[in-house]
């Protein structure tokens, strides 16, 4: 009897390791195809957030960003249980999250034991919905903490619970990476533009080989070239030859 005990005990445990495997899987593919997407980098969290929470079976999934130099986090995506606490998009002190320990040392956290976590009240919304534990990790690309993901539920979460967040984390943290530089790269032009609009001279860039890149409306109205005449070497046929 034994025996036969110890062979359905195993043949169990071999099952559920291989339904966490498939979950475990599944999640990275969802994440892996939102991360691509086009969209707002809220959006896809949200969407990344939302897989989160129906892979690993928790009541609650939320994503931040985190501006370390600011010492602030934005909530930017919330899955399951939403109490407004803070409402998505709203910035809180990054010192004021239960894991900004976490954050600080680029690393991840596990406690069954919530109420025993630095930051945590008896009157906090995980206190008042009833959960009791919490895994989380930081967002990191290249030794830079951008963000940070999180678990919460009213059950004991597991290692493989924090294994399998760990397993996506450098692919949200790699769309963070990428919508912050696009954010940056648009901010960037637009001065220019404006630059370019608001100045009487002609500003202008070009390539190393000197060709022209983009011109401005200026270099038309004092040269008399239109942008087409000026691209490339054109832009030398308005230059007196002694200054070539």
């Amino acid at each position: 009897m034994n025996t036969i005990e110890r062979s359905v005990d195993e043949r169990t445990e071999a099952e559920e390791a291989t339904l966490r495997q498939a979950r475990v899987l599944a999640l990275g593919m969802e994440v892996a195809h939102a991360v691509v997407s086009p969209e707002p980098l809220r959006e896809i969290l949200q969407r990344c957030a939302d897989a989160v929470l129906r892979h690993l079976g928790v009541v609650c999934a939320r994503i931040w960003t985190v501006d370390e130099e600011l010492g602030v986090a934005r909530l930017e995506a919330v899955s399951g249980i939403d109490p407004k606490d803070p409402p998505v998009g709203e910035g809180v002190p990054l010192s004021s999250l239960m894991l900004a320990r976490a954050f600080r040392e680029r690393t991840s956290y596990l406690t069954n034991d919530l109420s025993s976590s630095p930051g945590f009240s008896e009157d906090s919304w995980p206190a008042r919905e009833g959960l009791t534990a919490l895994a989380g990790c930081s967002l990191v690309v290249e030794d830079r903490a951008l963000g940070l993901v999180s678990v919460f539920d009213d059950r004991p979460l597991t290692h493989d619970t924090l294994a399998a967040l760990r397993s996506v984390a450098d692919r949200v943290a790699q769309a963070v990476h990428r919508k912050i530089a696009e954010a940056a790269l648009r901010a960037s032009e637009e001065r220019y533009r404006r630059l370019a609009e608001a100045t009487s001279q002609v500003v202008w860039t070009k390539r190393p080989d000197g060709t022209l890149e983009e011109g401005a409306a200026t270099w038309a109205e004092i040269t008399g070239q239109s942008e087409a005449e000026a691209r490339g070497q054109g832009w030398l046929e308005a230059v007196h030859p002694n200054d070539r």
